[in-house]
């Protein structure tokens, strides 16, 4: 799919100037305690329109990478595009058919550029990720949150064949190698694809 060359990549923000993020180019976002304020409307209304905004500003950062030399079209793409979209009061509004509608198509047109222009895209999930951890409960979480990561993905047309996208995660976590294992039996088959793992520094190596 992609040329098989070296490149040097972008990570979450860009910025054209030293220390100055390009706000064309970038996300925004809102917090939890400003959602929690509001009518369900209200919220809803303010997630929709960070979410369209988002795509653009995703669009508009594939389109800058076009324009670079074919060793520098590579991206990680910021994990906040859809914001509180793992969140326990806000996942409703992720099932609402007007957002569906806007995310998958938002979502292919990003990925139909991407493609078109040779860009490798990724993710890389917070630290708070850790599918090995030695608490259930987290690790159920962490599938929320690197499924999360996937929805985003398969709208974008990728994980339908083995690292077509990279989420790439830190073992981390004290089940380790083992952690990850058990895990993939609980991951969909796109994330089992675009699932890459990265040494953590402290517990695990290579």
């Amino acid at each position: 799919m992609f040329k098989q060359i070296p490149r040097i990549g972008f990570a979450c923000k860009i910025q054209q100037s030293p220390g100055t993020p390009d706000k064309a180019l970038n996300t925004s976002s809102t917090t939890i305690a400003w959602l929690s304020k509001q009518t369900k409307q209200k919220a809803y209304e303010r997630l929709y329109a960070l979410a369209k905004f988002n795509i653009e500003a995703l669009k508009k950062q594939i389109l800058f990478l076009a324009k670079q030399p074919e060793h520098l079209r590579m991206f990680r793409m910021t994990s906040d595009l859809l914001t509180a979209y793992t969140h326990d009061d806000y996942m409703w509004c992720y099932q609402e058919l007007d957002m569906q509608n806007l995310l998958e198509r938002g979502f292919k047109e990003c990925g139909d550029l991407a493609r078109k222009h040779d860009i490798r895209l990724s993710f890389h999930p917070g630290q708070f990720c850790v599918l090995a951890s030695e608490s259930d409960q987290i690790v159920e979480n962490s599938i929320y949150e690197f499924e999360y990561h996937t929805d985003i993905a398969r709208w974008m047309g990728f994980g339908q064949e083995f690292q077509d996208f990279k989420i790439n995660v830190h073992i981390g976590g004290k089940r380790g190698p083992e952690g990850i294992k058990q895990v993939l039996k609980k991951l969909s088959r796109e994330a089992r694809n675009c699932l890459t793992i990265e040494n953590a520094e402290f517990s695990w190596g290579l």
